[in-house]
Order: structure tokens, then sequence, then C-alpha cells
């Protein structure tokens, strides 16, 4: 989840952490450096931020689309 309002961020984390593990970023280019450098973190779902400052939730969904294709349709 990449919001940045952290009082959004707090209460979405707890309320999806009852069901889900969550990750949260405070911006979108703290979710994109998770999703390229850490073999950990493969998010099946995103909530993103549309508006938020620099990378918004829009700009995000390339890398995503990219980043899951990558990992699931090997030639």
């Amino acid at each position: 989840m990449a919001v940045d309002d952290k009082s959004v961020r707090r209460a979405l984390k707890r309320l999806l952490h009852c069901a889900i593990e969550a990750e949260t970023f405070p911006d979108g280019e703290a979710f994109l450096d998770a999703l390229s450098s850490a073999a950990w973190f493969q998010p099946a779902c995103a909530i993103e931020d549309f508006q938020m400052p620099g990378i918004n939730g829009r700009e995000l969904q390339g890398p995503i689309g990219a980043d899951w294709r990558a990992r699931h349709y090997r030639e």
C-alpha cells in the first residue's frame, strides 16, 4: 500500500491486517524500491493514493504491471 497520509496508511493497515499481511509505504518511490530490490516483496494486491506527490498511484501502474509480468511470464 502506497499512501502518503500517515494516519490513513496506519488505519488501512490495521483494517487489512485482520485478513492479510499488509506492507505500507509512505510514497510511490519507496514502494518501487521494495518492488525492485526485495525478493520477499511480491504483492498480490496494491492500494495506491492517486494524489500522492512524486510518483502517484496512477504512475505506479506501469512498473507494477511490468514486475508482475516479469515474475509470472517467463519465456
